[in-house]
């Protein structure tokens, strides 16, 4: 744990080259104290702050300081932290003014993990007039040397605990409590950060500074909460629907409570959503396509199945991304159903399959109501996946003829796409829904694409996949919530699909019809080279 120095002493030779500039540091200009692995504190308990003349740092005999007040030292997990020493006063450390509250025997952690380290300025307030700013240097937590300098640090220099072997045994001298202050909290302290914010409420990060452990928090949005617009009946079922869900590439949920307002607690994806991440090369897009399909596997295999009906970039959330993978996990289930006859339209236009704007029309015209399959879910999948690797059209087109743009687009460069594309062609993005394959056959076939690669399952090996093509997409990224409208007709609710000859009829018919489709500038041919999102 050190300050950072300046780049250049007052009796420092000039370089030869020009230095470069550095942007003078406040805290170079500071007093300051320098603790260091290669100069280990007195005894186990760490570097000790108080009054007690055998501290390591001796604080001054005022109001609010305690004999030995707090330590700087390690957790079990290696991590620095501030340990109040059960002072009279207590501490209080905050994290850019967040966190406030004073504590006695309490643990803060201010380093070895992503959110103390995001901060610029960590503070360890003692008493109204003594605080320190705290500047940890950055380490790799799990290196053999760093975990040998943080055992010696632990041993202290001295040969026994006789300074504080007692420490939490024997009765102290105390200071008076300053006048006014109070008495030290208890509970616990959470940093809370918005991660997002949408129709239906609040996505927060929160991070509890003495375990260190985080999760991601669901709830209305204030102001909804002091209009009473909270629809506890739809809070209700995404816990419960979560709650009988648990795969690898699903967001973990944790736990649920409705006082005061509902509050949904899900496991912290750090990567955020898969819409921030640039340029996806087709080898992570076959992985993101075979994770995601896994999860509808599973989904879609339960009983009664569960459909997402909102997949897009935004609702898939990245674990982790590494030079030769990515993992990514479904995240918001707000919109999802978990009955045999869902009948809202619902999701972003962008992503919502032909048969969904079919339906629409017909509730329009006052036609019966007609429910979808999860051939929707198969659908939005295939269009995330083709937008976060290619180019989508550059159309006006809304509703189906969007769709239709799409599909129109992908059956153009059918032979010369790579093998991604392909598969997006004859297996997902189908006008018709019942021609689509479903996700445990997506998923089986995507398995050998060349780059798949799913941790459930066994190494795929590379294989040609033949297929054909289908239609189009494009429209206004709004979101639709028709929750009383009438949907899909009774086709759609057909088990049985064409076989496999008919099918590669209807597809062949496809690819010709496309080759005499004209060319617009602005639907210049998806280049997979061309990695890209648009």
């Amino acid at each position: 744990m050190q300050t950072r120095r300046p780049p250049y002493g007052r009796r420092d030779r000039v370089p030869t080259e020009e230095p470069e500039q550095h942007e003078a540091d406040p805290l170079d200009y500071l007093p300051r104290l320098e603790l260091r692995f290669s100069q280990p504190p007195k005894t186990s308990h760490g570097f000790v702050f108080g009054w007690d003349e055998n501290s390591d740092i001796v604080l001054p005999w005022i109001q609010g300081i305690s004999f030995h007040h707090f330590a700087l030292t390690f957790d079990e997990q290696n991590r620095p932290i501030v340990e109040d020493l059960v002072s009279f006063s207590g501490t209080e450390v905050t994290y850019d003014k967040q966190g406030k509250g004073k504590r006695s025997y309490f643990v803060w952690i201010i380093g070895g993990h992503r959110t103390p380290q995001g901060k610029e300025c960590v503070v360890i307030n003692v008493n109204t007039s003594l605080k320190f700013q705290i500047v940890v240097s950055h380490h790799d937590t799990t290196s053999e040397q760093y975990v040998d300098n943080v055992n010696r640090f632990r041993q202290g220099v001295a040969s026994m605990d006789n300074l504080l072997g007692q420490l939490y045994l024997r009765s102290r001298p105390q200071t008076e409590r300053a006048s006014g202050e109070e008495t030290p909290g208890t509970g616990p302290i959470v940093l809370k950060k918005v991660l997002g914010e949408g129709a239906f409420g609040v996505v927060s990060h929160i991070w509890d500074v003495s375990t260190g452990e985080e999760h991601a928090l669901k709830e209305p949005s204030m102001k909804a909460i002091r209009a009473g617009k909270v629809e506890y009946d739809m809070w209700k079922k995404e816990a419960r629907i979560m709650g009988q869900i648990s795969h690898d590439h699903i967001v973990a949920f944790l736990e649920s409570t409705f006082t005061p307002w509902p509050q949904l607690c899900f496991e912290y994806v750090p990567g955020g959503a898969l819409e921030n991440y640039a340029d996806i090369p087709m080898h992570e897009g076959t992985q993101i396509l075979c994770q995601c399909l896994s999860a509808l596997k599973y989904l879609h295999g339960l009983e009664p199945p569960i459909i997402h009906r909102d997949i897009k970039p935004a609702n898939i959330l990245v674990q982790y991304r590494t030079a030769s993978s990515i993992k990514v996990k479904f995240g918001d289930f707000g919109l999802s159903r978990d009955t045999r006859d869902p009948t809202t339209f619902c999701g972003i236009y962008i992503y919502i399959a032909p048969e969904l704007y079919n339906e629409e029309d017909r509730r329009n015209a006052h036609h019966e109501a007609r429910s979808y399959t999860p051939a929707v879910d198969i659908w939005s999948l295939g269009v995330t996946v083709c937008e976060c690797v290619y180019r989508l059209p550059q159309s006006k087109a809304k509703g189906v003829d969007w769709c239709h743009e799409i599909v129109k687009r992908l059956a153009r460069d059918y032979y010369c796409a790579d093998e991604l594309q392909r598969f997006l062609c004859d297996e997902m993005l189908i006008i018709t829904p019942s021609l689509r394959g479903s996700a445990e056959s997506c998923y089986t076939q995507a398995l050998h694409l060349g780059d798949a690669s799913e941790d459930d399952c066994q190494t795929p090996t590379p294989a040609s996949i033949q297929c054909h093509a289908t239609d189009e997409y494009g429209g206004d990224q709004q979101t639709v919530l028709l929750q009383n409208a009438a949907i899909w007709p009774g086709y759609l609710q057909e088990e049985e699909s064409l076989d496999s000859a008919e099918k590669a009829c209807y597809l062949q018919a496809m690819l010709q019809d496309a080759a005499n489709w004209p060319v617009t500038p602005e639907e210049d041919s998806i280049d997979s080279a061309e990695i890209r999102r648009h």
